[in-house]
């Protein structure tokens, strides 16, 4: 047996609307902020890779 309220399905279904607008909205700047994320990631990635290289190569 299944028991629901109509009103509140009626604002479940309202928010779910909702939700899925407020995620398109803010797709474009999800990926932004990941893409700069990932950008800095792979920066201090090369950064430290050219450190360790510069201490191995480098003999004065």
């Amino acid at each position: 047996m299944l028991v629901f309220s109509k009103r509140l399905d009626a604002l479940a279904r309202t928010a779910i609307v909702e939700a899925i607008q407020l995620d398109e909205q803010e797709a474009p700047q999800r990926e932004i902020e990941r893409q700069k994320k990932q950008d800095e990631e792979n920066h201090a990635a090369q950064e430290n890779a050219r450190l360790v290289n510069k201490a191995t190569f480098f003999r004065p």
